[in-house]
């Protein structure tokens, strides 16, 4: 699963994240640039930072 987060994360963008805002901030700082750009993109416009 760890080199398949990056997607798994893309389908979430349409989801309410608030919920998992501490993981995907966990996954923004230690994650791999894919799955940490797509944790920002969502943390970024559902405005939970």
């Amino acid at each position: 699963m760890e080199n398949r987060r990056g997607t798994l994360i893309y389908c979430l963008e349409a989801h309410d994240c608030a919920s998992i805002k501490a993981l995907l901030e966990d996954i923004a700082r230690t994650g791999n640039f894919e799955a940490g750009m797509q944790a920002e993109i969502i943390l970024d416009d559902q405005r939970l930072r």
